[in-house]
C-alpha cells in the first residue's frame, strides 16, 4: 500500500494552479455541502467512513466540506462506456452546461436515467458499467471564448488515497505533507 501521496503538478507548479483549485473549490462548496447532506442522510455509514478519510487528507478545509476526497470536471466530453476501476464507494456526477439529449446509460442495471441540470447520479462508478449517451449543445450565442455543451462536476473517493487515510489522525495530510514530511503538528518552536 502506498504511503504517501501526492498533488497533481497540474495543481501545485504554480501559484495561478493553487489559486485556480482554491477557487473551484470555493465555487462548489454550496453544492458539495448539499451533496454531503444527502450522502449523510441516505448512506450514514459510508458517510462516517469517507468523512473520516477525508478529516485526515483534506486540502482545504474552509473551502471543501467533504466527504468527498476526489473532484473532477469531465468538459464537454462525449464519454466511453467505462467503469472507474480506482473509486472506492460510491460517486455522485452533476451535468451542468447548456445541452439537449443525454442519459446516464447503466447496462447491468438495463437503465436510462434522467441526465439533465438538476439531476444526480449515485451510483458505484467501480462495479457498475456507464456512459452519457449522446447529447447536443444548445443552439445560442458562445460567451466569450466558451462554447455551449454539457459539463459534469463528479465527486467520487479514489480508492489509493481512501486507504492510505484510513485510521489516520485529522489533518493528518496538512500536517505531514501528505506523508512526505514527519508530523509538522508535533514540532515545537
Amino acid at each position: 500500500m502506498w504511503q504517501k501521496l501526492y498533488l497533481s503538478a497540474d495543481i501545485h507548479d504554480s501559484s495561478s494552479g493553487v489559486a485556480a483549485t482554491r477557487a473551484y473549490y470555493e465555487a462548489t462548496k454550496e453544492i458539495a455541502g448539499l451533496l454531503s447532506l444527502v450522502v449523510k442522510t441516505l448512506l450514514p455509514e459510508q458517510y462516517e467512513k469517507y468523512q473520516e478519510a477525508f478529516e485526515a487528507g483534506v486540502w482545504f478545509a474552509d473551502e471543501d466540506p467533504g466527504p468527498f476526497l476526489g473532484h473532477a470536471v469531465i468538459w464537454k466530453l462525449q464519454g466511453r462506456m467505462h467503469k472507474d476501476k480506482a473509486n472506492a464507494g460510491f460517486s455522485i456526477s452533476v451535468p451542468f452546461g447548456a445541452f439537449t439529449s443525454g442519459y446516464m446509460i447503466i447496462p447491468q442495471l438495463s437503465a436510462k436515467l434522467s441526465y439533465r441540470l438538476g439531476d444526480l447520479c449515485i451510483f458505484l462508478s467501480s462495479k457498475l458499467y456507464h456512459q452519457v449517451s449522446r447529447w447536443e449543445p444548445m443552439d445560442g450565442m458562445q460567451k466569450g471564448s466558451l462554447t455551449l455543451g454539457r459539463s459534469a462536476h463528479i465527486f467520487f473517493f479514489p480508492k489509493p488515497t481512501v486507504e492510505l487515510l484510513q485510521d489516520k489522525a485529522k489533518f493528518w495530510g496538512q500536517n505531514t505533507a501528505y506523508g512526505n514530511v514527519g508530523d509538522v503538528s508535533q514540532v515545537v518552536g
